[in-house]
């Protein structure tokens, strides 16, 4: 089954269906079960969560330990078989994409040339 998705590079809470797998940040992978007595929620081998502690863009809301962090959504997979891993048997869907130290400062030396050249020019043109 093709899901409109895929090509998605936001996936949210709403786009999670009964079925589907999540991976999350710490490496435990879940099963999305929609409309239990419990509610909507995540169901893995020693236990569930409950799909409410997430935000629209699957990021834990709640804190455990330190953080919450290890609990994040990072990969979402359409289930195709049954098996003995799960994932090997899953179509990946989606899969969070951050934005790693090297490319945030990347980023900030990129703006700081950006606002540099701006000032240059805005001189240059008080000069003339």
């Amino acid at each position: 089954m093709t899901y409109p998705y895929q090509s998605k590079k936001t996936f949210t809470k709403s786009d999670l269906k009964t079925g589907m797998v999540v991976e999350q940040r710490g490496g435990v992978v879940k099963m999305v079960l929609r409309g239990t007595r419990e509610g909507d929620i995540l169901r893995g081998i020693h236990g569930y969560g409950r799909l409410d502690t997430y935000n629209n863009s699957l990021i834990y809301t709640q804190t455990y330990g330190t953080s919450g962090k290890q609990f994040d959504i990072m990969k979402v997979y359409n289930q195709t078989n049954i098996g003995a891993n799960i994932v090997d048997h899953s179509e990946l869907l989606w899969e969070r994409v951050e934005e790693t130290e090297e490319d945030k400062k990347l980023r900030e030396l990129e703006e700081s040339i950006r606002i540099a050249q701006k000032q240059i020019s805005e001189i240059r043109e008080s000069r003339q």
